[in-house]
């Protein structure tokens, strides 16, 4: 926010160009973090909008890789947390300039459930990111998609094809520091403590298309009675 514009963390900006001076201030603060590291790569993570559109006006030879995780579980962290319920999160969209009417029209239906309005922007920041990696738009081989639980079932292999994808070499460093952290736990499952069966099932019916595209699977009816 304070080397681009005071709106990047809250805004999808969509179809919004870098002004000069944004671009001057952003480059110039990656090459002082490259320089003072030795590096020649620079890595950053973000959360929310993917904003590829934007960044990649500030740097045409950006990639990015996109971490996607079960809706269920996205949904349930985000109700959790301090920033999403102390800052409206629970009633109104987070993310501003970016989520379609038709989206709003299902939340309003749902007489307004938190858990609805979550979903809804989980689905919408996917579906615009996938959107602006458009090969077209973007470039080919630029854009990279990740499932979060793909990565806990094998990190070491989906390390090295992000390292692939960023034309960087395996690296022991990398596959050390790994062995080094505590066990990697998936925690997907928390949702069904957190979440009752009728926010479960209105999540899975608002996600329905892209977890079916990302092999995340509804709940069968009988499961419901074994709920952790």
């Amino acid at each position: 926010d304070t080397y681009t514009r005071s709106t990047f963390s809250l805004d999808y900006l969509l179809n919004c160009k870098a002004t000069r001076e944004e671009k001057e201030r952003i480059r110039q603060v990656v090459r002082a973090v490259l320089k003072y590291h030795g590096k020649k790569r620079f890595f950053n993570k973000l959360t929310g909008p993917a904003r590829i559109g934007y960044l990649s006006d500030i740097f045409p030879d950006a990639r990015f890789v996109h971490i996607i995780r079960d809706p269920r579980a996205v949904v349930s962290s985000l109700l959790k947390v301090n920033f999403w319920s102390n800052n409206n999160g629970f009633s109104a969209p987070w993310w501003q300039n970016g989520l379609r009417e038709k989206y709003l029209e299902m939340w309003e239906k749902s007489g307004k459930n938190p858990c609805v309005l979550a979903a809804v922007q989980w689905r919408q920041i996917i579906e615009h990111a996938r959107d602006e990696s458009n090969e077209r738009l973007l470039g080919k081989n630029k854009y990279h998609e990740v499932r979060y639980e793909s990565f806990l079932s094998n990190p070491k292999h989906m390390l090295n094809q992000i390292l692939a994808f960023a034309n960087l070499s395996s690296s022991s460093k990398v596959i050390e520091s790994l062995n080094k952290r505590t066990k990697i736990v998936n925690m997907n499952l928390k949702f069904f403590k957190h979440l009752n069966k009728n926010d479960i099932r209105a999540i899975e019916n608002i996600c329905e298309p892209l977890m079916h595209i990302f092999h995340y699977k509804k709940i069968n009816e009988s499961n419901f009675d074994n709920m952790p």
